[in-house]
């Protein structure tokens, strides 16, 4: 089935609708969803400064929604780094839950763990990539990362295919990612049965 907004294949539905949605298109949506989030969460906030104002209160007697937090600078998680780049909410969430894999996938597989882990490092470092390039490709791989920490009797190759299918795809205008991906590609297809 192919995305209602663009030519690429489709994973996802949404909607009352249920539009077909690509991973890249369906990112877009999470991404200027969590936007629109963090834009009433501010209003919000104001308004409640603004209430205590009127009636004369403290500054901070009413408590307020928690500011989202925006990664930037060098960041370590156990397996991922992330140096001299800006990783929104979403992502940031993403990047914990493939770190988590990662470190799940490290006492069967190093080589794998590894593999993973440096193709989301390469991703978050690249600069000629959008933040919603960025966080489609950090799905992707969360996706892979979370099939290939389950036994591997269990893990859904026909499922992951597309996905492998579409990083190429993406990565295969920017020669760094390229060639990372042409690098571990392989290692993640072996551990698919």
């Amino acid at each position: 089935m192919q995305c209602s907004q663009c030519t690429r294949q489709a994973i996802y539905t949404f909607g009352p609708s249920n539009a077909p949605l690509c991973l890249h298109c369906y990112a877009l949506i999470v991404q200027i969803n969590q936007q629109q989030v963090n834009q009433l969460d501010r209003m919000a906030n104001q308004a409640l400064q603004d209430m205590e104002d009127v009636v004369g209160a403290p500054r901070g007697t009413i408590s307020r929604l928690p500011d989202p937090v925006i990664v930037a600078g060098p960041t370590q998680n156990h397996n991922i780094s992330i140096q001299n780049a800006s990783v929104g909410l979403l992502n940031t969430g993403i990047i914990g839950r493939v770190d988590a894999d990662i470190t799940a996938i490290n006492k069967a597989d190093p080589a794998l763990a590894n593999a993973i882990a440096e193709m989301c490092s390469n991703v978050v470092r690249e600069g000629r990539l959008s933040d919603a390039e960025k966080a489609s490709l950090l799905e992707m791989l969360s996706v892979i990362s979370e099939e290939v920490k389950s036994p591997k009797k269990d893990r859904r190759r026909f499922a992951i295919t597309p996905i492998l299918d579409q990083i190429t795809k993406v990565v295969g205008t920017i020669d760094t990612l390229h060639a990372a991906w042409q690098k571990y590609l392989p290692i993640i297809q072996a551990a698919l049965p």
